[in-house]
């Protein structure tokens, strides 16, 4: 059974100057969704 949690990563440490594709990079690496303390990143858009 599933259980419905979801992993998330900081970008606050990101190359800001390439933050498209630090945030490409930790999506492909696993994480659900990346996350700055106020913004959010995802692969299905949320």
């Amino acid at each position: 059974m599933a259980s419905g949690c979801k992993t998330g990563s900081s970008i606050l440490n990101s190359d800001l100057a390439n933050l498209g594709a630090e945030c490409l990079q930790m999506l492909d690496s696993g994480a659900d969704y990346g996350y700055d303390g106020q913004a959010f990143c995802s692969h299905d858009g949320i």
